[in-house]
């Protein structure tokens, strides 16, 4: 019936689509190979243009490389001479940094020197300015003392002349015996402290010389161990650095520390030693003064012609002064 009718129609059309099937397959099988058979005959005609074509490419590709490798070497010089060229002007200014530091630090120890030698040239002229000044004005109290002395000898001369009367040749004789006396002792004392003076002056100038010459020496000396000590510190690590700075910080606080001690120590003696040395100057030159004002009056008067001339004419300016400075 149906189905029968049906199962062929199936069989029918399967049989025909097989062989639709095999009909095409074989068409597309003698197309393609035909398409392959030229494409190959093409192939095998311009294989000579794909290998020059291939060759020009790969010569391009190497020269390509070739110039990348050439620019990266270049670049690669380039920065080895940047990197050189750096290095060198780093070296330079460092030394020469360390060369002007060294310039510097010689000019300013040099600077150092000439203030504190220039100082102490202008302080030692002021000093002889002072002297001179004082000298200037002592010798013209001086020389009103001697006038005021003369003035009252001259004065108490009359005097004694007025109220002695028969008595004042030899009185007039007395006191010029023992004005000739003090004016000799008065010379010669001067005379003795101007020697004093012009020694004592010579015995300074030396120590003077001698103690600036130290001093110069001992800062030219100071100077170089700074140098030397700096060039030698600078070497170093900074641990190693520190540990030496804290140790000379230690140093100098113990040897400010026995040097104060010492200093006070010193300082008491020498001023005791100075006290006790004006104390007894003083003693033994007013017991020096007072034999021999006292020898010369009684080598020349009598006692009672020394005590009359003493109770007429008093104690004059001069020997007041004499006598506080020397209680001085």
């Amino acid at each position: 019936g149906k189905a029968t009718v049906q199962r062929l129609r199936c069989e029918r059309f399967a049989m025909v689509h097989a062989a639709a099937t095999y009909v095409r397959k074989n068409f597309l099988r003698y197309h393609y190979r035909k398409l392959y058979t030229e494409l190959m005959s093409d192939f095998n005609s311009k294989e000579l243009y794909a290998i020059v074509i291939q060759r020009w490419l790969r010569g391009h590709l190497c020269r390509q490389r070739m110039r990348g490798d050439r620019d990266r070497c270049q670049e690669l010089l380039w920065g080895a001479v940047e990197i050189q060229r750096l290095w060198r002007g780093y070296v330079a200014r460092r030394m020469f940094e360390l060369r002007y530091e060294q310039m510097w630090s010689r000019e300013m120890a040099a600077a150092r020197i000439q203030r504190v030698a220039r100082g102490y040239v202008a302080r030692m002229r002021v000093l002889r300015t002072r002297r001179r000044i004082a000298r200037l004005e002592y010798d013209r109290a001086h020389c009103r003392y001697v006038a005021a002395q003369r003035i009252q000898a001259w004065t108490r001369g009359v005097q004694v002349r007025h109220i002695l009367g028969t008595r004042k040749i030899q009185v007039g004789r007395a006191v010029y015996a023992i004005q000739k006396a003090w004016r000799g002792f008065y010379l010669r004392r001067g005379l003795w402290q101007k020697v004093l003076n012009a020694r004592a002056t010579t015995i300074q100038a030396t120590a003077r010389a001698f103690l600036v010459r130290r001093r110069l020496r001992r800062v030219v000396l100071s100077a170089i161990l700074i140098q030397v000590s700096y060039k030698n510190f600078r070497y170093l690590s900074k641990a190693e650095r520190q540990r030496r700075l804290d140790g000379m910080k230690r140093r100098n606080v113990a040897a400010r520390q026995i040097q104060a001690g010492v200093r006070g120590v010193w300082t008491k003696l020498q001023e005791r030693e100075q006290t006790a040395a004006i104390r007894e100057a003083t003693a033994k030159a007013k017991q020096a003064t007072a034999k021999a004002v006292a020898g010369d009056a009684v080598a020349h008067l009598g006692s009672d012609a020394v005590d009359e001339v003493y109770a007429v004419s008093p104690q004059t300016t001069v020997e007041r002064a004499r006598d506080g400075l020397l209680d001085s």
